[in-house]
Order: C-alpha cells, then structure tokens, then sequence
C-alpha cells in the first residue's frame, strides 16, 4: 500500500525567444487560464485524516502490532491512506499533526474534532485497524526412505474500518471498509516477535503486513471519493 521538473528549464529556455509583445501577452493571458484550476482547489472539500486505532485483539498475534511495532504502524497505516488520498485528488487533504491531540498512547478524538471545526475542516477520517494478523502454516509430508518434508507459507491478513465524521455536527457522514491478504511460501518465516528475532524475518513480516495494508487502503479510497457529493 510519491512522485514529485524538467518544465521550468525547458519553458525559460523558450521564453528567451519570444518577442515583449507576445511575453506580454502571454502574462495577461496566464491568469484567466489558471483561473478555473485554482477555483477547483478552492472547492475541493477539506478532510484530515486522524491515526488509526489497533482494535484486534483476537489473533495471537496482536500484541505484535500493540507493542513490539507500537503506535507507529497505526501512523504509518494513516500516512499510507493519506497518499492515496493526496493522489486522487478529490479532496484537499489538511496534515493532521498541527492540531491531533495525544490521550496516552491514542488520539483524543473528541478534541481532535473539535480543533478541525475551528480550522473549518469539512470531514475527519477516523477508524480502527479491525485485523492485523500472521498466520503461519505448515504441511508436512511423511515420504518412504526419505523421511518428512514441509512446505511453510506465512499469510498476513488486514482489515481497516474509516468513518468519515462531520466535526459539526459530529454525524457520520460515510463508512468504508477494506480487506487485504498477502502470502509467501517456500519458507518458513519465526513468528516470534521479541528482541532476539532476526531483522530477516522482521522484515519480511513487515513487508507481508505492508502488501496487505496496501491492498485493504486501495479498496476505501474508492468508497472515500464517492462521498465527495454528500458534504
């Protein structure tokens, strides 16, 4: 689940041939053309989007995420969302950070409304990572004068659940919902989540978990932009 030019060299390379008559008029020229652009940036709706909260505690794993990765992966599943959203277009995406508020380890919701109503935020997009699991399976295989031969596939399984909130009236405007899924097989990968797993299998875990989470965000921008029309 970042492309940011060439242009300015190559336009003041031909400005340099243009007669003052047409620099002129161009000038003149520039800002009725950019005019309706900027008056789609000005209408854009504006919306924040708060860090996610870790709900699943049902996988045996979840204190993985809760306390060996911390509160840093609900941020980086957040930063994840905010992209795609900054991409799209839709909406004119406001940096949560100036005005998100801390209760311990997790946002006071409450305040962090309260703060996007009086910078005129139009909707904040708050959830909660309702899944973020591994599984790792093996089969095994008993083969005559051989011996037992396994296969090992780790699965990583996330579900995300966003809400878009009205800091108003604090209705809820739209829901969306995404499932991701991502596999690799051929070997097995230590489950164990402490100080002494290698940074191999860590980082493989992190990138199973990164596939999944890409693939959960890409199904809720869809359902995000098609809420464009109801503020």
């Amino acid at each position: 689940m970042q492309v940011f030019s060439r242009l300015l060299t190559s336009t003041g390379c031909a400005l340099l041939a243009i007669a003052p008559v047409a620099l002129a008029q161009t000038a003149l020229a520039t800002p009725t053309q950019s005019a309706p652009a900027q008056l789609a940036q000005n209408t854009r709706p504006k919306i924040t989007v708060l860090p996610l909260f870790h709900g699943d505690v049902s996988s045996d794993y979840w204190w993985y995420y809760s306390y060996y990765r911390g509160q840093g992966a609900a941020r980086g599943i957040s930063e994840l969302l905010i992209n795609e959203l900054v991409n799209d277009g839709a909406y004119s995406v406001v940096d949560s950070g100036q005005f998100t508020v801390q209760s311990g380890n997790f946002v006071d919701e409450s305040a962090a409304l309260d703060k996007a109503q009086s910078m005129n935020i139009d909707a904040v997009i708050a959830g909660t990572i309702t899944q973020f699991d591994l599984q790792d399976n093996r089969q095994c295989v008993s083969v005559p004068f051989v011996g037992r031969t396994c296969t090992d596939e780790t699965n990583a399984t996330v579900q995300l659940n966003v809400r878009l909130i009205d800091p108003v009236t604090r209705e809820i405007i739209a829901t969306a919902e995404g499932e991701g899924e991502a596999s690799r097989g051929g070997g097995s990968i230590d489950l164990y989540r402490g100080p002494d797993a290698s940074s191999d299998d860590n980082r493989a875990l992190d990138e199973l978990l990164t596939e999944a989470t890409e693939q959960a965000i890409e199904q809720i921008v869809p359902e995000i932009v098609a809420a464009e029309n109801r503020f």
